[in-house]
């Protein structure tokens, strides 16, 4: 017997990876007899409402989560931006700001050089240097080594005992 609709003539035969079918055998309570009472559904019972309002609870509490997570995320970036205008400059007394005028005036006294005197304190005591560009130094430095004057004064006139 086929088993293919379109092909009746073809016989159907047996394949190794097909299972043959196993039914199980009629149990004694599917037979009724004609004066028992059907049994009712069992899976179909059940309360509605009660269904019903946990599947709104559920809904609600996800929409809470959704408004808490929403309303500390704004909060924290408010935070964030009030935190940045502080540290990046927007108010003059700002971390930043002032530590770029202070850089702006340290270059400027660089650049202009000069005498700079710091006052004693009561535990450090009082600091007076001068100010001059690096390459200003550096050839101050290189004459003062290469100068005839200091190689003749290096040489003693005569050798020491």
């Amino acid at each position: 017997m086929s088993h293919d609709p379109l092909h009746p003539e073809t016989p159907h035969h047996a394949h190794s990876h097909e299972t043959a079918p196993m039914h199980d055998s009629v149990d004694a309570w599917h037979d009724h007899a004609a004066d028992e009472k059907p049994q009712q559904a069992h899976s179909e019972v059940g309360n509605a409402t009660m269904i019903t309002g946990v599947g709104l609870a559920l809904f609600m509490v996800i929409v809470f989560s959704v408004v808490a997570v929403y309303a500390y995320y704004t909060w924290f970036v408010s935070q964030r931006l009030s935190e940045q205008e502080v540290a990046f400059g927007l108010s003059p007394h700002s971390p930043a700001a002032v530590a770029r005028q202070y850089k702006r005036d340290a270059l400027q006294r660089l650049e202009a050089g000069g005498e700079v005197r710091i006052q004693a304190t009561e535990t450090l005591p009082a600091l007076n240097y001068k100010l001059i560009k690096i390459d200003d130094a550096m050839k101050a430095v290189a004459e003062t080594y290469t100068s005839p004057r200091r190689a003749a004064a290096d040489v003693p006139a005569e050798p020491r005992n």
